[in-house]
């Protein structure tokens, strides 16, 4: 049996900005990318190839959450950067091997706000709940205290190849000789590569003047990550 390989590449963005990113030819993957690649018999096994500095949050937890559910057995892949929002789908799997030389990278989530005192504070709650999100992705797969990742977060970490498999974010290095005896995984810095809010707003605009125009894209905050 071929086992189903499944790559995370570019930009991690919404299904909704996805044509946005398709149209400037700036590499990304969205959640309908993934779904439509989950083999039909989900007793299979599958490979989730990861070369990503991260993007919109939310477009991560559901590719993580999507494959966190697949019942046939799921081996990451980090082939050099798992960073941010392609961290946490780094999580959803069964076995997390790394390349001697791939990184990872966690951090809190951030966003651009406008408005008022109370637009800011319910944007800042936001926030806070959703770091509160990626201690439960993170938690569940290292086992190490909330406390702590809190702190990883707030700095921004990033993981040696040694560090990141010491700590649990993965299993074992790739090509090591033993790789029993010799587990490592590494970290990463990268920018997640998302489009600001206002080049997105200005793309809709301009898509929704032109008269043969049938389909709006939704129009959503992107929380970066």
């Amino acid at each position: 049996m071929v086992t189903k390989i499944i790559k995370i590449n570019g930009v991690i963005v919404s299904d909704q900005h996805k044509e946005i990113y398709d149209e400037w030819k700036i590499e990304n993957i969205a959640p309908k990318d993934i779904f439509t690649q989950l083999p039909k018999k989900d007793s299979e096994p599958i490979e989730i190839h990861i070369s990503s500095g991260g993007g919109d949050a939310y477009a991560g937890f559901l590719i993580y959450t999507k494959l966190k559910a697949y019942p046939g057995k799921k081996t990451v892949k980090i082939l050099n950067i798992a960073a941010s929002a392609a961290s946490i789908i780094a999580m959803a799997g069964d076995e997390v091997l790394i390349s001697p030389v791939g990184q990872l990278m966690i951090h809190n989530a951030w966003t651009t706000q406008t408005g008022n005192q109370h637009a800011m504070r319910e944007v800042a709650d936001q926030l806070e709940e959703l770091a509160e999100s990626l201690v439960n992705a993170y938690e569940l797969r290292t086992n190490q205290s909330r406390e702590k990742i809190k702190k990883w977060l707030d700095s921004e970490t990033y993981f040696s190849a040694h560090k990141a498999v010491e700590y649990g974010f993965a299993d074992e290095v790739m090509y090591s000789e033993s790789r029993t005896q010799n587990k490592v995984i590494a970290a990463c810095v990268g920018m997640d590569g998302l489009l600001s809010a206002s080049v997105i707003e200005e793309y809709i605009q301009k898509k929704e003047k032109q008269p043969t125009q049938t389909k709006k894209v939704t129009r959503r905050r992107p929380l970066m990550f």
